[in-house]
């Protein structure tokens, strides 16, 4: 599953875990991402992943929104009603 989010300035997306792979890469904006006892500063092109059951957690930072492609492997579940629907043709 692929995703595209941008999250606005000075937001926290709180410390959690799920039962899959988490990777992405950060194309605009800057945040500090906590995984596991570490912590990072992240800028545009940085790359991560998470594997299964690891908690983090994303605070963006104050200038501009964030754009994040993440890929989950296998899809996330609950955010499948977040999705847009493919185009039709």
């Amino acid at each position: 599953m692929v995703t595209v989010y941008e999250i606005a300035p000075n937001t926290t997306i709180k410390r959690h875990s799920h039962k899959i792979v988490q990777s992405g890469t950060l194309l605009e904006g800057g945040a500090t991402f906590r995984v596991g006892k570490e912590v990072y500063r992240v800028v545009r092109g940085s790359s991560w992943s998470i594997p299964s059951g690891l908690p983090h957690e994303f605070v963006s930072g104050p200038k501009g929104p964030c754009r994040v492609v993440e890929v989950f492997v296998p899809e996330r579940e609950d955010i499948l009603d977040e999705a847009l629907p493919p185009d039709q043709k």
